[in-house]
């Protein structure tokens, strides 16, 4: 029942995110990006961080619990980037976003590696998903 509350609640708060109005900027070195990703991995974060403390000694409930967040963003990501590029600048500060967001899933994979009592095979099965979710954000760059 809380893995399913888990992501009724994540894809509706992936739909917020999406919606929102992002803040749109050139970076000093000239690229385009938009306050996304910062905006959906502070989100996750919350999310992981209010799971972790809801079930501190049950690492299996917050594995399964991280693997569907990580889930729905995929999927979330996926539909959303198929129809959200309509001119080169939008094209651009997406692909810039995707390169950030890669860089932002692999701290948060690195900083649940380090907590302990994570068990070998939660870690490898989150690289799994991590990956496909890199891959995601690769093919929208």
């Amino acid at each position: 029942q809380f893995l399913l509350e888990t992501q009724t609640h994540t894809n509706k708060w992936l739909e917020n995110v999406f919606e929102a109005d992002h803040s749109k900027n050139q970076t000093k070195e000239g690229r385009l990006q938009t306050s996304l990703p910062e905006d959906l991995w502070t989100l996750t974060q919350v999310h992981l961080s209010t799971i972790r403390e809801q079930f501190e000694n049950e690492s299996d409930v917050f594995f399964h619990a991280a693997c569907i967040i990580f889930r729905c963003i995929h999927t979330k990501c996926r539909n959303s980037w198929k129809f959200q590029h309509q001119d080169v600048e939008t094209c651009c500060a997406a692909a810039n976003d995707a390169l950030r967001m890669i860089h932002l899933a692999e701290i948060e994979v690195e900083s649940f590696q380090c907590k302990d009592g994570v068990k070998k095979e939660q870690s490898a099965n989150l690289e799994v998903v991590i990956d496909q979710l890199t891959t995601q954000f690769l093919q929208a760059a």
